[in-house]
């Protein structure tokens, strides 16, 4: 049995590759001869299609499983986009108030024997721009950290996509594309026939 399933996987991987591939659309033929001349049992068989049919149904779930986080991060990634722009836009508009109130602080500076008028100007654009630096650094500090944020789901995102196109090509390749031609033997192999003279469908 052992030696029959290696055969029927061997089989599986030659049809798939590039080597057999023009082989494909015979392959319930072949089956039909490698069962005729006693090369494939037909426990063996169904047992064989059995897994195969479990293993597509495996694949299609971490498809599907990866396909749904893939959307996860592609959302996620669309909103610390969005986060990124609306921190530039104040970091740069903080900059733009830092420099003006760099500005008006420094021509507010007194000279000598100022004023009271002229003391409480200067104190009051030294504050604002105390109060404009703060918040200039503090948006440069929100950027960073959103910059970081999206760094980082950019790499799971990438990652993600990568393991999406692989597991499609795989879906769509291999075991999938293999039991898409080979269903017609298996099928008759596995059908519970009234009458046993019942004659093999045309698998040419």
């Amino acid at each position: 049995a052992a030696g029959q399933l290696s055969l029927l996987k061997a089989f599986q991987s030659w049809l798939v590759s590039s080597q057999g591939a023009n082989a494909l659309v015979h392959s319930p033929k072949v089956m039909e001869v490698l069962y005729d001349v006693d090369l494939v049992e037909e426990e063996v068989a169904l047992k064989y299609w059995t897994d195969l049919q479990a293993q597509l149904v495996r694949e299609e779930a971490e498809l599907a499983e990866q396909v749904a986080a893939h959307k996860r991060l592609s959302d996620e990634k669309a909103g610390l986009e969005e986060a990124v722009r609306v921190a530039e836009a104040e970091e740069s508009d903080a900059a733009w108030y830092n420099k003006k109130a760099e500005e008006t602080a420094q021509a507010a500076r007194c000279g000598g024997n100022p004023s009271k008028d002229d003391e409480a100007n200067e104190k009051a654009a030294l504050s604002a721009l105390k109060k404009c630096k703060d918040y200039y650094n503090q948006t440069g500090k929100v950027l960073a950290a959103r910059s970081k944020n999206l760094m980082e789901v950019n790499i799971e995102y990438e990652a993600s996509l990568v393991l999406v196109n692989q597991l499609t090509t795989r879906s769509q390749g291999g075991g999938a594309l293999f039991a898409k031609h080979a269903a017609p033997f298996f099928e008759w192999l596995a059908a519970d026939d009234e009458d046993e003279e019942d004659e093999k469908p045309d698998l040419d």
